[in-house]
């Protein structure tokens, strides 16, 4: 028999709990953990919100390489996606690369491979 019952829980600072502990009255914790959390994000705040999902795009410029994606977003409405890899930056809006006279836009760059993944960014 199942049911569709709506919780609300104002907390998970009890972490992730064992199923082992699932039978355990004594175990103040279990108002405040979780079995599972999966696809959502805990707001530091509180609460929980279902993340959103990902769609594949494309394959990076060379998929034997490391490479990295960095977002960067300049005002509330609008972003892009930046792939860096070993000598180029690849630019993605809106779920797809943009063009320049029909190739992706690819600015060059000296980043190696070895550097993509120690990108710092804000």
């Amino acid at each position: 028999m199942s049911s569709n019952t709506n919780l609300t829980q104002a907390s998970f600072s009890g972490g992730i709990i064992s199923q082992e502990l699932f039978s355990r009255i004594d175990f103040n914790k279990l108002t405040s953990g979780l079995k599972q959390c999966e696809n959502w994000v805990v707001r530091p705040a509180g609460g929980a919100m279902y993340r959103t999902g990902t769609k594949y795009i494309t394959t990076t410029k060379t998929p034997s390489k490391q490479s990295a994606l960095i977002p960067f977003v300049y005002n509330r409405k609008d972003g892009i996606c930046l792939e860096f890899g070993e000598g180029y930056i690849r630019f993605f809006k809106n779920g797809s690369p943009i063009m320049n006279n029909g190739n992706p836009d690819e600015v060059a760059t000296s980043y190696l491979e070895s550097e993509v993944n120690d990108i710092k960014y804000t």
